[in-house]
């Protein structure tokens, strides 16, 4: 496997794809925090958090085959005997 077959949009198509799969790890959505008076500084926030993996149901399903196609048209051009 040859990196260097990679074209431009290949490469930025893979990385893309690595990148996607990292952050479906990440906090996409958290609880809105709720500032009180500015004399109280009351703040209440619920630390709830959820990531794609939480938050959808079959988006991230899909999100889990664009990163396995872009991924994997990366790696057959690269891989590629021509």
């Amino acid at each position: 496997m040859d990196a260097g077959r990679l074209s431009r949009g290949e490469l930025i198509a893979g990385i893309a794809g690595l990148a996607l799969f990292i952050f479906m790890f990440f906090s996409w959505f958290g609880s809105p925090s709720i500032a009180g008076d500015a004399l109280d500084g009351v703040v209440i926030d619920l630390g709830l958090t959820a990531n794609a993996w939480q938050a959808f149901d079959f988006i991230d399903l899909v999100l889990l085959l664009t990163v396995i196609v872009s991924v994997g048209f990366a790696i057959a051009a690269a891989a590629a005997k021509n």
